[in-house]
């Protein structure tokens, strides 16, 4: 009888199969990172023109776009879409005629504890922590011109119709699709508001004005909520040309004390010289996208024109713009 011999692996075969494996996977793992965050950047691209598809559905029902923000704290351009995002129900739930209650009223806690999908980037760490009520923020914020606001030292929210910052530095505010009122709802009557606009309004174009953009949700420490992305909020609805995508230079909030500063967010308190302004930022490779009045969407790069950027945000402003 002839005995069969059984020839296993070397030690030295098994290594360098371990070590082909490394290098493939090694190969392999950035295709599957980027093949990611395309499908991650395609649904936040689907999130703004279903934003921007609301924001068209509530003209057609208001004859006008909803107006920005109600002063801080009683509502915004976000919470006054809702039954136009499939969220009639909650749209429905949240006060508006009682002047106390805010967003972080009890009957509107319900509404403002909500993380919607349709408001989120999947491409952000969502911020999951319990301050300010566990009130959640979201990834989407409007255009609210090409300057900034006032602080809070000149201008007393219940005294004031207007805050936005008519002269900024030179940079002449050129209009926007979305302003903020000092006032709350009742003041105004709900949306027959001054600071209420119609596309007609919009004579820069609408392929020529932006209507929304991404921005980033703050993180929290032990003491502060950074206050970015906090979309129910007045502030944290919001985003201005004056400054360009992602920039290095920091977004200005009412008070130091609602911001976390950091190399991707960076951020400062505002000042009687330092309006508050916020830039549009993502996670992105490179740029941030961006939804137009006319309900396109957009990539723009970090590296647009500084002066294209600043009238890519005016609805009136009568710039001539090319995009870089």
């Amino acid at each position: 009888m002839t005995k069969r011999i059984t020839r296993g692996f070397t030690l030295v075969e098994l290594l360098v199969v371990i070590a082909i494996i490394g290098i493939l996977v090694g190969l392999l793992l950035p295709a599957v990172q980027a093949a990611r965050e395309a499908a991650r950047r395609m649904q936040c691209s689907n999130n703004l023109k279903q934003i921007g598809l609301a924001m068209h559905l509530y003209s057609d029902s208001f004859k006008t776009l909803p107006v920005g923000a109600w002063g801080c704290c009683w509502g915004t351009w976000q919470t006054h879409v809702l039954p136009f995002v499939e969220q009639r129900a909650l749209g429905q739930m949240y006060v508006w005629s009682v002047e106390a209650q805010r967003y972080g009223g009890s009957q509107n806690l319900p509404v403002t504890r909500t993380t919607l999908s349709v408001f989120t980037c999947p491409s952000d760490t969502p911020w999951s922590g319990t301050r300010n009520s566990g009130i959640t923020s979201h990834n989407y914020v409007a255009n609210f011109g090409n300057t900034g606001y006032l602080v809070p030292s000149e201008a007393i929210a219940t005294n004031v119709a207007r805050t936005v910052r008519d002269d900024m530095f030179g940079l002449k505010y050129g209009g926007a699709p979305f302003e903020r009122t000092g006032h709350n709802w009742s003041s105004f009557q709900g949306p027959r508001s001054a600071q209420a606009f119609k596309f007609a309004s919009i004579t820069d174009g609408t392929t020529n004005t932006l209507m929304l953009s991404e921005s980033l949700q703050g993180p929290e420490n032990t003491s502060v909520r950074d206050l970015r992305g906090f979309s129910w909020f007045g502030n944290g609805c919001t985003f201005m040309t004056y400054l360009t995508p992602n920039s290095s230079q920091p977004d200005v909030l009412a008070a130091a004390s609602q911001c976390i500063n950091s190399p991707s967010m960076p951020c400062t308190g505002s000042t009687s010289s330092r309006p508050i302004t916020f830039a549009a930022r993502s996670r992105h490779t490179g740029g941030v996208q961006a939804a137009m009045v006319d309900g396109s969407v957009t990539f723009y790069s970090n590296n647009i024109d500084w002066a294209t950027w600043q009238a890519l945000g005016t609805s009136r402003g009568g710039e001539v713009t090319s995009i870089q």
